[in-house]
């Protein structure tokens, strides 16, 4: 083998072993870039799941004040309806009440109420009834130790003190009246969640 021939036969070799190390570099390379890229596709695929999350709560944050508010809106509604019927309901029931203290049933009743309180506690009474019952002053003083006076908040019945005991006695119609508007029925409970 002559010197151009070895020349040729070790420029192949070089060549040769140059291809391989160049494909061996281009593989490596490959790898690496196609590592970065499943890494880069990784984190892009966490950031994006992230901030699919954090919208996804804020949305549902937000969607759950908007119900928030939107109940407290009804609830608001319900109540504000609910007063009306209730001063409604008792203003006929005042209207009502006012028709029958005008009755000899009430009449009867007033008088029954104060005889058995009259009796029950057999000292001096103060006695304080509507400007409208005072009327029946004569059958009252008929009972022992009372002083009749009008109390103009009455719608009827009457309030008592006794001095001697230290009491009050309300067997008034406003205090009953008051009493069970108060205390209405299931409205209680929505009124207490407004509350």
């Amino acid at each position: 083998m002559n010197v151009k021939e070895k020349i040729n036969v070790f420029s192949q070799l070089a060549i040769k072993e140059a291809e391989g190390k160049r494909d061996d570099m281009m593989a490596q390379i490959n790898d690496e870039f196609e590592a970065a890229c499943r890494e880069y596709e990784r984190d892009a695929r966490k950031a994006a799941e992230s901030d699919i999350r954090e919208q996804q709560f804020r949305l549902e944050k937000k969607k759950h004040k908007e119900i928030l508010a939107a109940k407290a809106d009804v609830k608001k509604s319900i109540y504000e309806l609910q007063s009306q019927l209730i001063d409604e309901l008792f203003s006929k029931v005042e209207m009502n009440l006012g028709i029958y203290v005008e009755t000899e049933d009430y009449v009867k009743g007033l008088l029954n109420d104060i005889r058995k309180l009259s009796l029950k506690y057999r000292s001096a009474i103060e006695l304080y009834v509507c400007a409208r019952d005072t009327v029946h002053a004569e059958k009252i003083k008929e009972l022992p130790n009372i002083t009749i006076m009008t109390d103009d908040s009455l719608i009827g019945g009457f309030r008592a003190v006794i001095p001697d005991k230290g009491l009050l006695v309300d067997c008034s119609y406003s205090s009953r009246l008051d009493s069970l508007k108060t205390n209405f029925g299931g409205f209680k409970a929505l009124d207490s969640a407004n509350g």
